[in-house]
């Protein structure tokens, strides 16, 4: 949901997801730049609790052993919370302070109600996991162990905090539904090897409920896969996939009642410890009948591990290629393997329609239409986050409002920062930081889009795969829940990135100094906030031009 309290100078706008809400301030220029404006104190109120969101920095002039200012004023007119939780009501109090680091005062103030998103509500519900960006929490209670390695009790503290609510909130409910002799799910998994969902799968067949999967039988995923579903007592009722695919690809599941297809999960994750605790993944839930058939047609024929020249037959029908020039309000669904890689271009077509921004996640490879469309300049901003780097990510261009960072960890001791962890580290992901498959385009604005699903915007994936890709246009809620969330992960992802950079003597248009320098005496921090050029500037003004924001 959207945001906004105008009624003041300082005029502050707010965007809530689930369990994440971002803020933006504007005060004039006039009101700050050399006025010793120290940066903003922001409360949240919850009921009769009140929390103050402090900063981690200090200023340099205070004693770190013995600080005198217990205040860390945020030096920034953008801000995040991530310790919200969803269908609740926050009161945000915003201060503006003035005058010496040791001496500060409000001068102009503002108040924010705000609500956050319900989990499941309407036709889509977003779930996300912390992955790696929730290895600070984790690194504070466990150290550097792998989750496999905790205690029974500690394992599951630590699941909560790596996991969110994209297991138990996502998947195991969506199974859940599947109570009795009435339902049917049908599933199609690229791994699937975490045993607790796989026992959900069970505990749902001996309710009576119908249970049948497709699984990968590539030789990668063949021995595991096979391995848990006979643990868990699903053989009779699994399905290999291995004909004619390259990798069979997908991560959805299907809910039946009555015989009738109603509701659909799918994303970006594997059934494994790695993929829901590991690296970032998503998940979207869809309650959308015509959609649900959709995925039911193409399942079945799944189901008979078809030949690609049956499948491609199918995946055409049931969606043609998508004009991306001329994309309408609603839902569609692309499946692959597809005849051609032409979607991908249709792709750059949705992008290039932008008016602010677009944001992506790769977590592979770039292709070469997406570097070209880099290279080119536009006057909206493209932020993209990758999971590593190298040649196959590297982008050439001059464009400023090209923003770029890619997973990374702090590991050494930086601002007081907490020590860090991959992946990798907690829980044996290949992947390290980012699993998700989804892009948006300009997400505040009154028509956004939103392309999530299974595939890694490859050629790859759209001609040799199993995949499918949810295309929702004119959906706010989506758009704010997925927009939160990616921010989340840019603004987690960025600091990281630029502090390797710097630690390899890289070069790059943005510096680490700015997050590692301790906080501005002088009240000239403000400055670039004004500077038109500037990132900073563009997305404050993303948030004063969105789109369906209400008095908060």
């Amino acid at each position: 949901m959207r945001f906004f309290n105008k009624d003041n100078e300082l005029k502050v706008y707010a965007v809530t997801g689930t369990q994440t809400v971002l803020l933006a301030m504007d005060l004039p220029k006039t009101k700050s730049v050399g006025k010793k404006f120290m940066g903003f104190k922001i409360s949240r109120q919850i009921g009769n609790y009140t929390t103050v969101l402090n900063g981690t920095k200090r200023f340099a002039s205070d004693d770190p052993n013995h600080p005198i200012q217990p205040l860390s004023p945020l030096q920034t007119f953008l801000w995040k919370d991530y310790t919200v939780d969803p269908n609740r009501t926050y009161k945000y109090k915003f201060e503006a302070m003035f005058g010496s680091w040791d001496n500060m005062s409000p001068k102009y103030e503002a108040e924010l109600t705000v609500k956050t998103e319900p989990l499941v509500s309407g036709e889509h519900s977003v779930f996300f996991n912390f992955g790696v960006t929730g290895s600070q929490a984790y690194a504070k209670k466990f150290e550097k162990k792998k989750v496999e390695s905790l205690p029974k009790a500690d394992k599951e503290k630590a699941f909560d905090i790596l996991g969110r609510e994209l297991f138990k909130d996502g998947l195991l409910k969506f199974v859940k539904q599947a109570k009795n002799s009435r339902f049917k799910l049908l599933s199609a998994f690229y791994e699937l090897e975490y045993q607790p969902f796989l026992n959900a799968l069970k505990d749902a067949q001996n309710k009576g409920a119908e249970i049948q999967l497709v699984y990968s039988a590539r030789p990668t995923q063949k021995a595991i896969n096979e391995a848990e579903i006979k643990k868990a007592g699903l053989e009779d009722v699994s399905i290999g996939r291995s004909y004619q695919v390259a990798q069979p690809h997908n991560k959805f599941m299907l809910l039946l009642e009555d015989g009738k297809p109603t509701q659909v999960w799918t994303g970006s994750t594997n059934i494994t410890i790695r993929a829901i605790f590991g690296h970032s993944n998503t998940g979207h839930w869809i309650k959308n009948e015509a959609i649900a058939k959709k995925y039911h047609d193409y399942w079945k024929l799944l189901s008979t591990n078809p030949k690609k020249s049956d499948l491609n037959t199918l995946t055409e029908k049931l969606q043609n290629d998508i004009n991306g020039s001329r994309l309408y309000k609603g839902t569609k669904v692309i499946f692959s393997p597809r005849k051609t890689d032409d979607m991908l271009a249709e792709y750059v077509k949705i992008m290039d329609k932008a008016k602010d921004a677009v944001c992506i996640i790769y977590p592979f490879n770039i292709e070469k239409i997406f570097k070209d469309f880099y290279s080119d300049k536009r006057d909206f901003i493209r932020f993209i986050i990758t999971d590593k780097g190298g040649d196959k990510n590297n982008i050439i261009t001059d464009d400023r409002n090209v923003v770029k960072t890619q997973g990374a960890i702090l590991d050494t001791a930086v601002e007081n920062w907490v020590k860090e962890m991959t992946a990798k580290a907690t829980t044996g992901a290949g992947t390290l930081y980012v699993h998700n498959k989804f892009f948006l385009v300009d997400p505040l604005g009154d028509s956004p889009v939103v392309v999530s699903g299974s595939a890694n915007f490859s050629d790859e994936s759209l001609t040799k795969n199993d995949e499918n890709m949810l295309i929702v246009k004119g959906d706010k809620r989506t758009a704010d829940i997925y927009f939160t969330e990616f921010s989340r992960m840019f603004d987690h992802f960025m600091p990281r990135y630029l502090k390797k950079l710097a630690d390899q003597n890289l070069n790059n248009r943005y510096s680490y100094e700015g997050f590692s320098k301790p906080l501005d005496e002088s009240g000239q921090w403000c400055d670039t906030y004004f500077e038109k050029d500037r990132l900073v500037y563009k997305r404050k003004q993303m948030f004063k031009k969105m789109k369906g924001a209400v008095k908060g």
